[in-house]
């Protein structure tokens, strides 16, 4: 496998979900990110009632008597307050939205969070006080289930794209997706009341179903106040109290301000290199201090959305347990417990009262007791240089990274993920999970794979050693005439091409995920906080 120079980024642009800032060349095909309609938002032709005519039902029943905009006539802001149970915990819970499709949603939870959406984006704001854009699947996601929750999906002018999907003796099932949107939901309305009574939408983890239910008139329309989610035995629901309406609010209701992190700190007697290991495998390990004691060796990925740690190591410092969470894997979703620490230090950084998710990864690499992930490379400047002499880590304040780059990349984060876009063969490009926990050189998406093909023609062998958080992934693996990643095109990596239905790699929102088998061959200099990347490319 070569690496030869390519002629420069290329970025992507899609429509609807992905931000403007984001180009594409012209002679490349984008795959998946410039968006049709979705075909499944179209009934089928002997489907006995008509979209319109279930729609129209379904606004009568919900108290949507005004021609054009579900929103036409409303009185104000609706806030609602009352309370939610979500991985364990139980906290308290406020909804506030108006006509225009502004939306505030709050939870306080040990992890809770604040999202808002106004004007198409949507914002969302951590229990640590981390800010970020929406985007992508993720806002996706938010704006189907705040717009179901609210009827916003009803206006005509919202942006949903609505169609009758089937009929039977009691029920009517619609499809409601977004305009640009990869992943509908299914909306069920009992045909007694017209109102609905559940909702779906698709996840990498599988499907997520709730339940709407007491629905009392606020300001004359009917609104749900219960919403619960039946997972495994464990019961999900938000639960509001009487609404109170409002004429108006204050714009900072609908409004996220970035905040600046402040639960961390460097000392400037220690030096920016950290102890590290490079496993066989292309991991890289480094060794944290947590409590004031070290704690073995953890891998540094860019592919971890928190902390992990394992359970044996959360037990010997004493790390109490709280919560029944989720993660989503390379194989799945498994359930968890998080545990919070006082202080995790790497190198020169120490950041407070750290969360850390509860995962064995024994049985993926031996002798690792847990992942550091999202909330390190946030808050500083990390350089990854696997190849070089020395130390292969360091890690420096945001803002003071000391050295000059040839180029910095742009660096999409999405879901506390990073995205660069690549370019592979059939002169194709797309958005990849720059991921420094997968070891080999590229998996691609499970939907890139069948929509382009990639299999047609192709010798290929079944991928062994695919496993990961939530067991394993089915994938195929052979070789690819290029792949470009930097500005640097690789000759004939060995890759492989998912076929699993869930997990990571069933994400319709990227063509796939590069690994250690191409990163290794870079000295990284990774920056959230500014959005971008350099891949100082190593020819030997």
């Amino acid at each position: 496998m070569a690496g030869v120079p390519a002629s420069g980024p290329r970025m992507v642009r899609g429509r609807g979900l992905l931000p403007r800032a984001i180009t594409v060349s012209a002679n490349r095909k984008v795959m998946g990110l410039a968006v049709v309609a979705c075909c499944c938002l179209t009934a089928c032709s002997n489907t006995p009632l008509s979209t319109e005519r279930t729609l129209a039902r379904i606004r009568q029943a919900v108290g949507i008597t005004v021609s054009g905009s579900a929103g036409a006539g409303f009185p104000g802001v609706v806030e609602a307050r009352g309370t939610i149970r979500r991985a364990g915990e139980e906290g308290s819970y406020r909804l506030v939205f108006d006509a225009s499709g502004s939306i505030r949603e709050e939870a306080r939870l040990r992890l809770g969070f604040t999202v808002v959406l106004r004007d198409s984006q949507g914002w969302s704001l951590d229990s640590l006080g981390d800010s970020r854009k929406l985007l992508l699947g993720e806002l996706e996601q938010t704006r189907l289930w705040l717009g179901i929750l609210t009827n916003r999906w009803l206006d005509h002018d919202a942006g949903f794209e609505t169609a009758v999907a089937s009929a039977s003796a009691g029920k009517v099932a619609l499809t409601v997706g977004l305009s640009g949107g990869l992943r509908p939901a299914t909306v069920i309305v009992d045909t007694l009341t017209w109102l609905p009574a559940s909702f779906s939408y698709p996840t990498d983890a599988g499907l997520t179903t709730w339940r709407l239910e007491d629905y009392r008139a606020v300001a004359g329309r009917q609104l749900a106040h219960r919403a619960v989610r039946d997972w495994d035995g464990a019961d999900q629901y938000l639960e509001l109290d009487a609404a109170v309406v409002f004429a108006d609010v204050a714009d900072s209701v609908f409004a996220v301000t970035r905040q600046q992190l402040t639960d961390h700190g460097f000392d400037p007697l220690l030096p920016p290199e950290v102890e590290t290991r490079i496993l066989d495998t292309g991991h890289v390990l480094v060794r944290p201090v947590i409590d004031g004691r070290e704690s073995g060796w953890f891998i540094l990925d860019t592919g971890a959305d928190a902390h992990v740690i394992s359970p044996r190591m959360a037990d010997s410092l004493g790390l109490v347990a709280f919560g029944d969470y989720e993660a989503t894997g390379t194989g799945g979703t498994v359930r968890i417990a998080m545990r919070q620490a006082a202080r995790i230090r790497v190198g020169p950084l120490t950041m407070e009262n750290p969360i850390l998710a509860e995962i064995d990864l024994s049985g993926i690499i031996p002798g690792v007791e847990g992942i550091i992930g999202y909330p390190l490379f946030r808050r500083a400047v990390v350089e990854i240089n696997p190849a070089g002499s020395g130390l292969p880590v360091r890690v420096f304040p945001l803002g003071g990274y000391p050295e000059e780059v040839p180029v910095w990349h742009d660096l999409l984060l999405v879901g506390r993920h990073p995205f660069v876009v690549c370019g592979f063969e059939g002169e194709n490009e797309g958005l990849f999970l720059l991921d420094t926990g997968h070891r080999l050189a590229a998996t691609f998406s499970t939907r890139a794979v069948d929509q382009l093909g990639l299999l047609r023609k192709r010798k290929t062998w079944k991928a062994s050693g695919s496993g990961g958080v939530g067991g394993q992934a089915k994938k195929r693996r052979g070789k690819i005439e290029w792949i470009e990643i930097g500005g640097v095109r690789f000759i004939g990596p060995t890759v492989d091409f998912s076929r699993a239905v869930h997990g990571g790699f069933s994400n319709p929102y990227r063509e796939g995920t590069v690994g250690m088998g191409l990163l290794c061959r870079f000295r990284l200099v990774i920056d959230y906080a500014n959005g971008r990347m350099a891949f100082v490319h190593r020819e030997s």
